[in-house]
């Protein structure tokens, strides 16, 4: 009973965090978005210099964020997937809310191959458990179409391992550092 509570109290204090995290991010975020609309380049650079700074600092929220913005482009970078995928890393691996199947889609969109199809459902069944089956169906119905009648299970089973040490250890604090990739 004790062990539970603890996990559940480090759970919670790692869900709050990203939560104190994400308020920051959005703030950023939002100044991105109003400087590029106005088409106020220095703005955007700052904020954006802001936002990769905490990236590279180790904040996942941040990293999922600058992820997202190398794998759709934003009026400001253009799409990169392979820029995208170390942050997206970053952010799936701290929990971060859409990064598990931001990088999913990132890894279908480049690669056919069995081995990151694998890592793709991995992530895939990641969202599912973060996000919500609801959220994680896109990722899922891109995943099947890329796959075809390929095999993903050792995928499946990294992505429940990975859900396992994700409760069991109230988060995972994996120190990435999604700049030193690029």
């Amino acid at each position: 009973m004790k062990r539970t509570y603890l996990a559940f109290v480090m759970a919670m204090h790692v869900s709050l965090g990203n939560v104190a995290q994400a308020s920051d991010i959005s703030s950023i975020e939002a100044d991105l978005a109003s400087a590029i609309s106005q088409h106020d380049e220095r703005a955007a650079g700052v904020s954006l210099a802001e936002l990769r700074s905490r990236a590279c600092a180790g904040d996942p929220v941040a990293s999922a964020s600058i992820g997202r913005m190398y794998l759709f482009g934003n009026g400001l970078l253009s799409r990169d997937i392979g820029k995208a995928r170390p942050f997206l890393s970053a952010g799936a691996n701290g929990g971060v809310p859409r990064a598990a199947s931001d990088l999913a889609i990132s890894i279908i969109s480049s690669s056919a191959a069995q081995g990151d199809l694998e890592e793709a459902a991995k992530w895939v069944k990641v969202s599912q458990f973060i996000d919500g089956e609801v959220s994680a169906q896109s990722a899922a119905a891109l995943l099947r179409l890329a796959a075809g009648q390929t095999d993903l299970t050792a995928g499946f089973q990294a992505g429940a391992r990975w859900i396992q040490l994700f409760r069991t250890a109230g988060g995972l604090n994996e120190e990435q550092n999604p700049c030193a990739a690029g």
